[in-house]
């Protein structure tokens, strides 16, 4: 196991990565206020790995995985993300190999530091297929001219969608 190692700007003394100087008190990495963004239309409960839940569930693999999707996309390394995030580098090493779970407010400054919403650090695939699918301007338009449509009506207009593209 390797650490990295860091100097101290003001004493120069050099030591593992820690939030301060052991010797003068200068602390590297100073938390940064972070902007917080509501989530639109989104109730977003947090629970452990294997919890179930009718409401939202966020599971710590997928925010893992998301986490060092978006990380790695952007040509981050996990301390860059961190100084970023304003907390310790060991923090987003846990949150990518779903070690924990981050809160609320942690999944916002993540999806701050990432320039991304944070609803696509936990939802579900299938939720991510509908939102880009309902962001489509002719899909939102057909999806809300059928919504009074029942089986019948709106088997019909797939019958007639299929027609019109083998024509």
């Amino acid at each position: 196991m390797t650490r990295e190692a860091i100097r101290c700007p003001s004493c120069n003394l050099v030591q593992f990565v820690t939030s301060k100087c052991r010797k003068c008190g200068t602390v590297f990495f100073p938390l940064k206020p972070a902007k917080v963004q509501p989530i639109p239309d989104r109730k977003i409960v947090l629970f452990k790995r294997g919890s179930t839940s009718v409401e939202h569930k966020i599971n710590a693999e997928l925010v893992g995985s998301r986490v060092k999707q978006f990380r790695t996309g952007r040509h981050l390394s996990q301390k860059g993300l961190a100084e970023i995030m304003g907390c310790l580098r060991t923090y987003i090493s846990k949150i990518e190999r779903a070690s924990c779970l981050p809160d609320t407010p942690q999944i916002l400054r993540l999806a701050d530091a990432l320039k991304i919403h944070p609803g696509v650090l936990v939802a579900s695939d299938r939720e991510l297929a509908v939102d880009e699918l309902m962001s489509d301007p002719f899909i939102a338009l057909v999806n809300e001219e059928c919504a009074g449509l029942g089986e019948h009506g709106r088997q019909m207009i797939l019958d007639y969608a299929k027609e019109l593209a083998k024509a």
